[in-house]
């Protein structure tokens, strides 16, 4: 992938930095990816090439790839990855695509952070 990876400060976690991927920023809607149990950002780099039109954020989940180490819950997650999608995507929403465990923390977001989607595959 040409984009290098970033870390953001979870800001209500202030020791914890959520790594992730940000990809074409000019696109006109955000596409996030959460991978599943035992992957990283990276699972999905024969996906991004089909979206230049979207920007892409995929994040490390805690305790996965670049991401602190951190005690894991799906709502746990969820909360770092909202906070995510309000300081990255395009107006503060994005369209969230789970797979595996990463389905889990998208129908988190859906139910409990639902201003922050615009959709959700799962």
């Amino acid at each position: 992938m040409a984009a290098s990876p970033s870390t953001v400060v979870a800001p209500a976690l202030s020791d914890a930095l959520l790594a992730h991927q940000s990809l074409n920023e000019s696109g006109n809607a955000t596409i996030l990816f959460i991978h599943d149990a035992f992957g990283d950002s990276d699972d999905w780099d024969l996906v991004v090439p089909y979206l230049s039109n979207y920007h892409v954020l995929l994040p490390d989940s805690p305790g996965r790839g670049r991401s602190s180490h951190l005690s894991f819950s799906i709502e746990s997650s969820a909360e770092h990855i909202v906070r995510l999608i309000a300081a990255k995507a395009v107006a503060g929403r994005a369209h969230v695509v789970g797979h595996s465990l990463g389905t889990s923390t998208a129908i988190c977001l859906a139910i409990n952070f639902p201003d922050a989607m615009l959709s959700t595959f799962v």
